[in-house]
């Protein structure tokens, strides 16, 4: 599906998997659209409607560039479709004062497809029609039959959080079904060796309860609403002002979401999946255990609860690979990964020019994000953008090296919450191998 008009063009990519004419309910439907030319005013939404009713607008994200192609992203969500539903829809970018389709082909929905309560998949050797709705095959990944899970044991339940209780009890979303090469399920490698420092626990700090509060306060904190004790704060612990420092300290970059006082903002400034996906990045160069399950795990949860888990496997497994060109990276997330792991390495080697380049593409997300953000509040954003990008990217340098060296171990059975059974329930098995190829038996 091709249209052209004031020297634009757009299309639906051609090659990729599409919904077809039916499409199972409860799955979001993501539509890629290509424009030319390329140029970072750009604007994309995608128009639907369902069964002739009123029409709805999503606003499609940037996502890359491909030769003279420039890529976006649209979700139609999930929540707005039932089982028997009719969804039209069509793809407009506008450029200032520029529009393709036209504004008379833009009254008329191109393409189509309907909801129902079950779907047969086709198999891998059905070749695409270039003439129908193109969708990610990510979003093909997430109509898949679920796959059944293990009960949780009785005795374990009460020592797991009942949110991921409910979490693990259901099929993972956005999972690649497993194949010879992808199992069911991978176990996580176990490491030589033992922790050097053990993890002090509660009731062995004795400050009248002031250290015992910290690791209180991180372990609500860092279980995100659930009551998680880590074996970073009770190794930390062993230096109480440490502890008691570390949860401020560590969520005013890693956690905090866009927050403001006296109209300045005050921490938030990148968005926490990016974040997730530098630290994985950080902790899979440096081969650092603790640091890569860890966060595995968070990402996930991360992904999931911005309804982006079908760019949970895109971003994450290929992380630890020298060559990223091959994959699916936007400009901005290669840029970033780049810069994560020169700062790992080598931070001398970071360029100008290479600043630069983050700085462009940082303006033209904040652009997309704000349409309205002036030129001086774009530049001070972006200013605190890559202040917060590498204070990140060099805490978890120092972070993991710590884990490294103290060989500070995953929550197993003997621990108040078993992580190693929620790491194993929840993370995809394509990223558990992959993390079990890179560790391998290091801490």
């Amino acid at each position: 599906m091709r249209f052209e008009h004031e020297g634009m063009a757009l299309w639906f990519e051609p090659g990729a998997e599409a919904p077809g004419e039916a499409i199972q309910v409860g799955t979001d439907v993501v539509i890629m659209v290509g424009v030319q030319p390329v140029d970072a005013r750009n604007r994309v939404e995608v128009r639907y409607r369902v069964n002739q009713g009123p029409t709805e607008k999503v606003v499609a994200d940037p996502v890359r560039h491909r030769g003279t192609g420039q890529y976006f992203r649209a979700r139609l969500p999930a929540s707005a479709f039932r089982a028997g539903d009719l969804v039209e829809y069509l793809a407009v970018c506008r450029c200032v004062t520029r529009q393709v389709p036209s504004h008379n082909e833009a009254e008329r929905f191109a393409a189509s497809f309907q909801l129902v309560a079950t779907e047969a998949i086709p198999g891998p050797g059905r070749p695409p029609n270039p003439q129908r709705p193109a969708v990610t095959p990510r979003a093909a990944a997430l109509r898949e039959p679920s796959r059944p899970r293990a009960p949780v044991p009785e005795p374990l339940q009460a020592s797991i959080p009942q949110a991921r209780l409910r979490r693990t009890s259901e099929a993972p979303i956005g999972r690649i079904p497993p194949t010879r090469e992808n199992p069911l399920k991978v176990e996580p490698n176990k490491p030589k060796g033992e922790c050097r420092i053990p993890p002090l626990a509660t009731g062995a700090v004795k400050d009248k309860g002031v250290t015992a509060s910290a690791i209180a306060h991180a372990s609500w904190t860092w279980g995100q609403g659930d009551y998680f004790p880590s074996n970073l704060i009770k190794t930390m612990a062993h230096c109480p002002r440490l502890a008691q420092t570390e949860v401020d300290y560590a969520n005013s970059f890693i956690f905090d979401e866009e927050s403001y006082l006296n109209g300045v903002q005050q921490a938030g400034f990148v968005d926490r999946c990016l974040k997730e996906m530098l630290i994985v990045c950080v902790a899979l160069t440096n081969r650092c255990r603790y640091t890569t399950t860890h966060h595995s795990y968070i990402a996930h949860i991360t992904f999931e609860h911005a309804r982006r888990l079908d760019d949970y496997l895109r971003i994450f497994l290929h992380l630890h690979e020298e060559d990223l060109t091959p994959y699916d990276y936007t400009p901005l997330e290669y840029e970033l990964i780049s810069y994560a792991k020169k700062i790992c390495r080598d931070p001398h080697t970071i360029t100008y020019d290479e600043v630069r380049r983050i700085r462009k593409l940082l303006g033209d997300y904040n652009l997309h994000q704000k349409p309205g953000l002036t030129n001086e509040a774009n530049d001070q954003l972006i200013n605190s953008q890559l202040v917060e990008i590498t204070w990140l990217i060099s805490h978890f340098c120092l972070l993991t090296r710590w884990f490294t060296v103290l060989q500070v171990e995953d929550e197993g059975e003997e621990a108040e919450v078993n992580f190693l059974k929620l790491y194993a329930e929840q993370v995809p098995p394509e990223i558990i191998e992959r993390n079990n190829d890179v560790l391998g038996d290091s801490f």
